[in-house]
């Protein structure tokens, strides 16, 4: 099955970072099939008075293969 080991390695990631920084906040999904992930976790690292700040990891980028520029 295509795909069967990105959504294997995705799912795993994800495991990895909600034991680190609990639930994302806000999640969003690639449009396409190949499983791209964006998460958001709440972080309270901004300077006392300002809004809080965030985590983002994008999660199965790295199962994808870069692509250059059609120009140089």
């Amino acid at each position: 099955m295509p795909g069967a080991e990105t959504t294997s390695l995705n799912a795993y990631r994800r495991t990895v970072y909600e034991n680190e920084l609990e639930e994302p906040e806000y999640s969003f999904s690639d449009d396409r099939s190949d499983g791209i992930e964006i998460h958001a976790f709440g972080r309270d690292f901004a300077p006392v008075g300002t809004d809080e700040g965030y985590v983002l990891l994008t999660n199965g980028m790295s199962d994808r293969r870069m692509t250059l520029p059609a120009s140089r």
